[in-house]
């Protein structure tokens, strides 16, 4: 390694190991007493209370080209480490060492930092074996999102209502599996209920970075008293159908369409058959979808988890039609109305809202004057009205009209609130919103709050108004209120104004 102009870097005894962008390596190691192999980096000497520095050059460059030279310092000193080809050690007894190094070295990059939770499990199904035992059963999320394969699964059971805020109060079941590819199906057996009984089940979803989900929905079953097969009536449908989507090759007079299996009896079984139903017009409810016209050769079904295909023909060019399908069983019971998808012909897929769930939230941040409206870093939480489950949280940078757009994932039509928050300095939160397909809030700076910069506490005090004030006094970036680049009275003015202005998150 070359020592022209050079820079120093000063290692002390709490580094391990730094690894340098021109991929050579820094080590360190305490107490060196006597020869031996070290990894495949050389030999070194003993000498108590030493500490081992080795540089070499990647593996692929001729790795210990030279032998490696001893070196004992006492006290602080400079080594410079001299290209050898290969590789050269230095053995240095101090307590402290500078290394000088040629200045592309630097610290390593850090790994990005993984901080997006697992899907949330909405379609958590309980299905009563016998009068002891229940299956549980759902579809798996991914480590992201919806993407990946997450880490663990937190299942629990209780005889009330399941909640945020009771979660850590319940009982866990034992046994569960690892998680698989997302969109699989996840089984667990849970044994020793009691007989005419309710119970309430949930579960939390992980990653390896311990990120966790939303709470799912809850399967509620009433464990009956067990029944001889021949009295049993079939009353449970096949699963719904969440996965159809429409597959390339979308032609000028056909749509070819793909699927997931589901079971007989919500996840378990095979189907016995399925309805595919196409129209012009908007399918998005049971009356629509009995109106549009029916395939007469749909496949059979096949086993829990499998690909299923179909491709309509004899379509018209340049038409949009919307698709979506049911599962039967051998007795006619129905699953409920698939999600259903739009295809136009030569094209494909057009977006198209699932029934009951919001397709889209646009929520539009209007500040009055100058007040910059691309504010980076927004947070979005939409939370159940009534227990404040959070069901969605995110970060997003407003654009230049100050918008931001989300589509969720099994957002319900539902009552929730919205809670905005821009970084360091302001919170607005809209109670009580009725979700429609589309929901479109403005936010003016005049109903939005001085959010909390002491701490995560959600209360806004005098700690808060210290902390504002210090920052608009000494200039900090956290007081330009309107981001103009500028501190001055404006961003006292509106600090000062939106102190007790509605939107305090409680």
């Amino acid at each position: 390694m070359s020592t022209k102009s050079n820079q120093t870097i000063e290692t002390t005894t709490e580094d391990v190991l730094r690894t340098l962008k021109n991929r050579y390596i820094l080590m360190m190691r305490q107490q060196v007493r006597s020869w031996k192999a070290f990894l495949i980096l050389g030999f070194f000497a003993g000498f108590t209370a030493a500490f081992l520095f080795t540089a070499s050059a990647d593996l692929t460059e001729g790795l210990f080209a030279k032998q490696p030279v001893p070196q004992t310092i006492q006290n602080t000193a400079s080594v410079d480490y001299q290209d050898t080809q290969g590789a050269q050690m230095q053995q240095v007894v101090s307590n402290a060492v500078s290394i000088s190094v040629s200045p592309q070295n630097g610290p390593p990059d850090q790994p990005p930092q993984d901080t997006t939770a697992p899907g949330q499990v909405t379609d958590l199904t309980a299905l009563q074996k016998n009068q002891s035992v229940v299956e549980l059963v759902w579809s798996a999320p991914g480590d992201d999102g919806i993407i990946g394969t997450a880490d663990r699964y937190d299942v629990r059971f209780s005889g009330a209502q399941i909640t945020d805020q009771n979660w850590q109060q319940q009982q866990g079941i034992n046994g569960v599996s690892k998680p698989t590819v997302a969109g699989s199906i996840e089984k667990v057996t849970v044994s020793n209920l009691t007989a005419n009984t309710t119970y309430y089940f949930a579960l939390k979803t992980y990653d390896e970075s311990n990120n966790e989900s939303l709470l799912s929905n809850q399967a509620i079953i009433s464990i009956g008293d067990d029944k001889k097969p021949e009295d049993a009536i079939d009353t449970t449908p096949p699963g719904r159908i969440t996965t159809l989507f429409p597959d390339k090759e979308v032609t000028e007079t056909s749509i070819p369409l793909r699927w997931i299996a589901v079971g007989d009896d919500n996840h378990t079984g095979v189907a016995f058959e399925y309805d595919i139903r196409y129209s012009i017009t908007e399918i998005k409810d049971e009356s629509s979808f009995a109106s549009a016209l029916q395939i007469s050769d749909e496949p059979k079904p096949k086993s829990v988890g499998a690909q299923e295909s179909y491709t309509i023909t004899n379509l018209q060019n340049n038409t949009a039609y919307w698709i979506s399908i049911k599962a039967r069983d051998e007795v006619g019971n129905a699953s409920e109305l698939a999600n259903v998808v739009r295809v136009q012909t030569g094209q494909g897929l057009v977006p198209v809202p699932n029934p009951g769930y919001v397709s889209r939230i646009k929520i539009i941040i209007a500040p009055e004057k100058n007040y910059r409206k691309d504010i980076a870093q927004v947070r979005l939480r939409i939370r159940d009205s009534l227990t404040k489950a959070i069901k969605v949280e995110l970060k997003q940078d407003a654009d230049a009209q100050g918008a931001i757009e989300y589509t969720p994932n099994n957002v319900l039509k539902e009552i929730v609130d919205i809670v905005i928050q821009a970084p360091y300095t302001l919170t607005r939160i809209v109670k009580n919103v009725d979700l429609n397909e589309t929901e479109t809030i403005p936010l003016a700076v005049s109903d939005i709050k001085v959010g909390n910069l002491q701490d995560a506490d959600d209360v806004i005090n005098s700690l808060d108004w210290a902390v504002l004030s210090s920052k608009w006094g000494t200039g900090d970036k956290d007081a330009d209120f309107n981001q103009d680049g500028l501190i001055n009275s404006l961003d006292w003015g509106i600090m000062n104004k939106n102190w007790n202005a509605k939107g305090e998150e409680n």
